[in-house]
């Protein structure tokens, strides 16, 4: 019964021990967190471990992420896998079904993010692009000929539009002279031209006598825009200046027509034709709503694919650019050491648990290995 007591007394003491010291092996990894001196001796130990060497463990943590946990490699893995594809694409569709219902208009939108008056800036953007493309291309052809410019195959189209635009003409002509408010100016302008030749004008009135003169004149000019020869002299009259036109240099039909004034024009056709002002003006709903299946079913699929195609292509060149060692490493030396000290534990505290643990078994079969050595000796 004896030898029985002090085997356990030994197993007790030597459990108590090897489970303290184990827990106050684990204490000053992290404490003290700051060192403590006597005098100007510095007593050993202090501070902890984990305190003492921060700085080392900010690298190696920083080392740790980039090498084994956030590696290129690893991320371009996950950017590949079709779940993650598919939750991106999910995520972009039922984005777009909340705009594409959406009545707040494109202008408004733009001046929530800070961008006022877009429809002035995008006029202002227009107009400057206009110029520059304006005042380049002048440069460029300003020594050329309109046919060298247009090209031999522009050249033949208008010509071949010749015929077409001397009927055209024609045909309003006669359109304009048979119709009232014609004979009304016709009618102006002869009397306006006979008066002021005084006894012509009398004379013509004594010749037709109670006729009207329009009544007269009038079909003489119909029958002029009805004969085949007026055709055929309309068409020489515009093929002649066609030709002269087509040999005349740029820059000597800008000195005739100035080029302020031709850009004028130009700027307010286009203007006119994009009516940026309208634009701006539409509902986000109206403008998405008629293209909203399309971008859904095929924009945002082949969009996210390629994006995430191309971030994984980019990623080890992203990863070194973001210095990612460096942005652990940095974060790491902004924690306190008791923060330090509640992430280890937190992650290690049932592991740790056991050390402590075990260091009371080992303590506990070393006490009783002792307790026998003892009684054996003693016996």
């Amino acid at each position: 019964m004896h030898a029985f007591l002090v085997i356990l007394l030994m197993a007790a003491i030597g459990a108590v021990i090897g489970g303290f010291t184990n827990s106050l092996a684990i204490k000053m990894l992290f404490r003290p967190y700051k060192p403590i001196y006597i005098g100007k001796w510095r007593l050993p130990f202090t501070p902890g471990l984990i305190p003492k060497r921060r700085d080392e463990l900010a690298v190696q943590l920083g080392k740790m992420v980039v090498d084994h946990l956030v590696t290129p490699e690893s991320i371009e893995k996950k950017l590949m896998q079709p779940e993650f594809h598919d939750e991106i694409v999910s995520w972009l569709q039922q984005e777009l079904s909340s705009v594409a219902i959406s009545e707040k208009k494109i202008g408004d939108l733009l001046a929530g993010t800070g961008f006022s008056d877009p429809a002035g800036k995008t006029n202002e953007l227009l107009k400057r692009v206009i110029h520059e493309k304006y005042e380049s291309w002048i440069m460029d052809n300003k020594s050329k000929t309109v046919a060298g410019i247009i090209g031999p195959d522009f050249e033949a189209k208008v010509e071949a539009k010749i015929p077409e635009a001397a009927d055209f003409i024609l045909q309003k002509g006669k359109d304009y002279f048979s119709s009232p408010e014609g004979k009304i100016r016709l009618k102006m302008l002869l009397e306006d031209f006979f008066k002021e030749r005084g006894m012509l004008w009398n004379m013509v009135k004594m010749f037709l006598g109670n006729d009207s003169l329009i009544d007269k004149v009038q079909p003489e000019i119909m029958k002029f825009f009805n004969n085949p020869g007026t055709v055929e002299l309309l068409n020489t009259v515009i093929k002649s200046e066609w030709g002269k036109w087509k040999e005349r240099s740029l820059e000597d039909i800008i000195d005739q027509a100035p080029a302020k004034e031709v850009e004028a024009a130009l700027t307010s056709m286009i203007e006119k034709a994009v009516n940026i002002e309208a634009f701006y003006n539409q509902t986000i709903g109206s403008v998405l709503g008629r293209f909203s299946d399309a971008i859904s079913q095929k924009v945002i699929p082949a969009a996210v694919q390629a994006g995430l195609k191309a971030l994984a292509e980019k990623m080890p060149l992203l990863m070194k650019k973001l210095r990612v060692e460096d942005m652990v490493k940095e974060q790491v030396e902004t924690f306190s050491v008791q923060r330090l000290e509640e992430l280890v534990l937190g992650i290690t505290r049932s592991e740790l648990g056991m050390i402590t643990y075990l260091g009371a078994l080992l303590g506990g079969i070393i006490g009783i290995i002792q307790g026998i050595i003892t009684l054996l000796l003693n016996n």
